[in-house]
């Protein structure tokens, strides 16, 4: 069987990422959390819910304010990028190896501070495909837990004669036609989404179906995000 990883990443830092995390801790799936300092959108979590979410899974930075990195000036940039794993780690008590760019935003500079800010890797929410990390600092996405994110990587395409486009256009399926072309070619099988999406959608049964379908599989890795970085630049 090819070598085949499969990692999960989960942005802004709501406190139904507990929730999140209890599931995917029940089924063995490896996780990483963004969490930005603060966020408009959501209930954030609390220092002790976040020591209670990293006793299993992997915690990485989301900025501070979960501010649009290309469009402020760089000092702010740098403050935003810099701060956030100051936060993270006071609270943590260890180095915050991985970062997402808020909106998916970001360009060389972005990178370049990211990088000198001590990071190994950043998360990008680039369709990628089952390929594997080209530049750790653009680490993308397989699939999403979303019906509103459109598939980029064009490897949804070669089942379009034996799937329906109809079902095609359901993340779970979407999501199960993906993990079986990953386990017969192998790669990194990447589920990206948001726990309080997947609330507002009320999708949570929908996800403990791909989980499920995905976990305890023989063969295959399951990493968080950090460890997949790690995994796959040691042995390139």
């Amino acid at each position: 069987m090819s070598r085949l990883i499969v990692t999960t990443s989960w942005d802004d830092g709501s406190i139904l990422d507990l929730k999140l995390g209890e599931l995917l801790t029940k089924y063995g799936i490896k996780a990483t959390f963004y969490i930005p300092r603060f966020s408009k959108r959501i209930t954030p979590m609390q220092n002790i819910d976040l020591l209670e979410l990293a006793a299993n899974h992997e915690i990485g930075a989301h900025t501070v304010n979960h501010a649009h990195l290309t469009l402020i000036p760089q000092s702010d940039a740098k403050a935003e990028i810099e701060g956030s794993k100051f936060y993270l780690e006071e609270i943590l008590g260890k180095k915050v190896k991985m970062f997402c760019y808020p909106f998916g935003e970001y360009n060389e500079d972005t990178k370049q501070l990211v990088k000198t800010s001590g990071f190994s890797g950043a998360r990008t929410v680039k369709f990628n495909g089952l390929k594997d990390i080209p530049d750790p600092y653009e680490f993308g996405i397989t699939t999403a837990a979303s019906n509103h994110q459109s598939d980029e990587s064009g490897e949804i395409a070669r089942y379009s004669q034996a799937v329906s486009i109809k079902s095609l256009s359901d993340w779970e399926v979407k999501a199960k036609v993906l993990f079986d072309l990953a386990i017969a070619e192998g790669g990194i099988w990447h589920l990206w989404g948001h726990s309080w999406e997947i609330d507002d959608h009320n999708d949570w049964n929908k996800l403990e179906r791909v989980i499920n379908y995905v976990s305890h599989r023989p063969g295959v890795t399951y990493a968080s995000n950090g460890e997949t970085v790690d995994t796959v630049y040691s042995r390139s």
